[in-house]
């Protein structure tokens, strides 16, 4: 792989030919850099369009993926508890119903 990297070892192309010499470039020459939107994990999954072919992921990407659902557990838990309440009050209604 170092011999690669050093130029060393070339890989040629399909007619046997050699590939141009490297040129050397910064990443702004060959990308747009820019700071984008922080995807959620589920929009990452269908997040591709012709403007964010490679989008970058990072860890906030994966704090608001765990976020996320760990808000959607309080949620549940919440709902699961109003059912428990209206269940209750029910029991007792049936209780007192039976008892007149």
């Amino acid at each position: 792989m170092a011999q690669i990297f050093n130029q060393e070892l070339r890989f040629k192309d399909e007619n046997g030919q050699e590939f141009p010499a490297w040129e050397e470039k910064t990443l702004g020459e060959v990308f747009k850099l820019t700071r984008g939107k922080v995807l959620s994990m589920k929009e990452v999954v269908n997040f591709k369009d012709n403007l964010n072919l490679y989008p970058v992921y990072s860890s906030q990407t994966q704090k608001n993926g765990l976020a996320e659902f760990l808000t959607a557990i309080d949620k549940k838990i919440n709902l699961t508890e109003q059912q428990i309440v209206q269940s209750e009050e029910w029991k007792k209604g049936l209780l007192q119903a039976m008892l007149v």
